[in-house]
């Protein structure tokens, strides 16, 4: 299925139109363009966009296939050094040789050798490990000594995933919106897994789609999990055991209704992405000391992560630190009634009420000076947002109508003014209205 269909023109692909722009504006750069470094999540289109350009834009490209037969360092590096055969062309590497990630600066050595040319490192990256990771094998300071241009793509969002769900499957194959949206969800912005889910679920039905194509949950899910940890009815003997060993009963929780062990372990991301996550949630805490605990656990394990040589052994703890942390100080004993969790948001309809309470006040706030009169009442008014109580006001001033209404609001006000605006309209009357010089408004 995925090879029936590959896309052939721009128009064809999903990824986001800045980033296939920049890819675009790269391509076109004069000979030699020099190194491009471009990265993303697997699956979100990097390679097929590279190849579709190159064929629009007459660009040869050559790829670097790894050899069977042969040493992948040498083969990689005679590829580098070779003269294109294509005037103009590009050479792109998508995978590196496997000694090359536990010996850095031999693949740095390399890459400086490389003469005047345009190459492509099309590189995948992996969350959930540092050691392939495209920010481990070829760091910031390495490109900008080399000037080599970065792009990053993101995952597909799911409004283009589903367009491009719906294409691939055309009118050859029924498939429901609804099915759609949910191998859209589950594929969490990876086109690749998606339509191989797709044709799992054409050959062997939904069933056997969705459990071959594996458990894990999404992100969010994840988050609710943690932060709308649900208790369990009925507590283990071996959670009431281990309970009874503090001494503080405040100190006891509830078990949840969930291993913890294997939330962790059907996460599909890294502890990196999901501790921001918790952090970036809106928290309303019942104390500030409880929210103290809950960002301590993060920032003690934000620090983990940056012992890059342990960082798979941190990683591990990291999450399990700012998971149970949330899950032990996310807990009220005292049931309040408009929630039992402590997280929740602010209520955005008593933010909105109070707001339009103000907006009376907001148009008459600059009366007493005179800039309201001769700046912002004829901007107002020019932008079409200026209220009817001052339309008067808009006049240029020392014209006879702005002194007829300055005469109309010092006896009656504003309601006089609208009333007699009213007639007048009914009676089609208009002003002539003269020029004036700037010594009336400076007279003001």
């Amino acid at each position: 299925l995925e090879c029936d269909i590959t896309p052939r023109t721009s128009s064809d692909l999903h990824m986001h139109s800045k980033k296939l722009n920049e890819i675009r504006n790269w391509l076109l750069r004069l000979t030699p363009r020099g190194i491009l470094l471009l990265t993303g999540p697997s699956g979100s289109g990097k390679t097929e966009s590279v190849r579709v350009l190159c064929d629009e834009l007459k660009i040869g490209l050559s790829e670097w296939i790894e050899p069977d037969h042969e040493n992948e360092e040498e083969s990689l590096g005679e590829f580098l050094h070779s003269v294109s055969p294509v005037r103009n062309g590009i050479r792109m590497v998508r995978h590196l040789p496997h000694s090359f990630y536990g010996d850095l600066p031999r693949l740095h050595c390399l890459i400086r050798s490389i003469p005047s040319a345009s190459v492509i490192f099309n590189l995948s990256a992996t969350p959930s490990s540092w050691h392939l990771s495209p920010a481990r094998i070829l760091p910031t300071q390495f490109c900008n000594e080399l000037w080599i241009t970065q792009i990053t793509t993101n995952p597909f969002a799911p409004t283009y995933l589903l367009k491009a769900l719906r294409n691939s499957i055309g009118d050859s194959f029924n498939c429901r919106d609804s099915e759609l949206k949910e191998i859209a969800k589950v594929a969490d912005g990876d086109l690749r897994k998606a339509l191989i889910i797709l044709d799992l679920y054409r050959r062997f039905g939904k069933a056997n789609a969705f459990n071959k194509a594996g458990s894990s949950i999404s992100l969010f899910h994840t988050i609710g999990r943690i932060c709308y940890a649900k208790r369990a009815e009925k507590t283990d003997t071996s959670w009431r055991t281990i309970e009874e060993l503090l001494p503080n009963k405040k100190l006891r929780r509830p078990q949840p209704d969930f291993d913890v062990n294997a939330l962790i372990d059907e996460s599909p991301h890294d502890s990196q992405k999901l501790i921001s996550f918790v952090f970036d949630h809106i928290p309303r805490f019942t104390s500030f000391s409880t929210l103290h605990n809950i960002f301590d656990a993060i920032s003690f394990a934000d620090s983990t992560l940056h012992v890059w040589d342990r960082r798979q052994i941190f990683d591990q703890y990291a999450m399990q630190t700012v998971v149970r942390s949330s899950l032990y100080y996310n807990y009220s004993h005292k049931k309040e009634q408009w929630s039992k969790y402590a997280f929740g948001c602010p209520l955005n309809d008593q933010l909105t009420k109070e707001m339009r309470k103000l907006e009376p006040h907001n148009e008459v706030h600059m009366c007493w000076r005179k800039e309201y009169y001769t700046e912002t009442v004829p901007m107002m008014a020019r932008m079409g947002v200026l209220p009817p109580s001052m339309e008067y006001f808009s006049k240029p001033l020392g014209s006879g109508a702005w002194k007829e209404g300055m005469e109309r609001y010092s006896t009656g006000g504003f309601e006089a003014m609208k009333k007699t605006k009213v007639e007048e309209e009914e009676e089609h009357v208009e002003y002539n209205i003269e020029e004036t010089d700037e010594s009336d408004t400076d007279s003001f």
